[in-house]
């Protein structure tokens, strides 16, 4: 780094950073990290705990010059883009939206991976690190476990969801975690992602969102049901309120009582 002459505060912000981004994948060698989980990463911590734009921007200059001076992994570099400045609305399906892509998988697994997105507000990451032992079937709750181990967490699952897991178990009969790849061990990130994207061209929605657009429709329909913010933030695991905020600004549950002034024109 020294030798592109980088200043010796970039460099500490870098080692920093990678540090932190590595931790992040510290059960995975830097060769088996690809360009879905640095999406991940970005989503799932820096976006969630509301770093900076210039942060997000100096993060990605960091990635990109790890992966480009190591030349490992999957992960193209030249893909990693910039983060947009300011903070643009989450993308959200409507209800019956949700009803069609929730409905659409034939494959048991496949449905029940939806489902359990929607239904607890998961990140791609934490359905595919749900262990059978962070299920408590007598309590009602799955336990997300965060990367480091400890439990970030805790969430309902819904009476139906369950007998949905029930159904799944029995036919599938996993061993550690609940959803496991053909050959053992956990399901895929890269392979959720197809799960979702085959879900949505086969419900017939043309829209240009990833998987985490479950996990918004889920934060906003519970605000579109009255929930208190606070609550949705905790289902989250936001750690600063202002994140959660923003579902507020794409939920229908004010919009359905504003009154247009068109309403009381005589318009012919």
């Amino acid at each position: 780094m020294q030798e592109n002459r980088y200043s010796n505060k970039t460099v500490e912000a870098y080692i920093s950073m990678l540090e932190l981004f590595l931790k992040y994948y510290d059960k995975k060698e830097p060769s088996q990290i690809t360009e879905s989980d640095i999406s991940d990463f970005f989503h799932d911590y820096v976006f969630a705990n509301s770093y900076s734009a210039s942060y997000q921007s100096q993060m990605v200059s960091a990635i990109k010059m790890f992966f480009g001076l190591n030349g490992t992994g999957s992960v193209n570099i030249s893909n990693l883009g910039r983060p947009r400045t300011g903070r643009s609305l989450p993308k959200v399906f409507s209800k019956e939206e949700v009803v069609r892509i929730l409905n659409t998988p034939h494959n048991l697994k496949h449905k029940l991976m939806l489902w359990m997105i929607y239904s607890c507000g998961l990140r791609r990451s934490e359905v595919t690190n749900i262990r059978l032992r962070d299920l408590d079937r007598d309590r009602g709750i799955l336990s997300v476990i965060e990367a480091k181990g400890m439990v970030d967490r805790i969430v309902p699952v819904p009476a139906k969801v369950w007998l949905k897991i029930d159904e799944y178990v029995s036919s599938y009969r996993p061993v550690i975690y609940l959803f496991e790849g053909q050959s053992g061990g956990k399901y895929s990130s890269e392979s959720v992602y197809r799960v979702f994207k085959d879900a949505l061209r086969k419900a017939g929605i043309d829209k240009d969102v990833g998987v985490h657009s479950l996990r918004h429709s889920y934060a906003t329909h519970l605000h579109e049901n009255g929930l208190d913010i606070k609550y949705i933030q905790e289902l989250l695991g936001h750690k600063d309120t202002r994140t959660t905020e923003i579902y507020t600004h794409v939920s229908r549950r004010n919009l359905v009582t504003v009154r247009s002034p068109i309403e009381d024109l005589d318009l012919k």
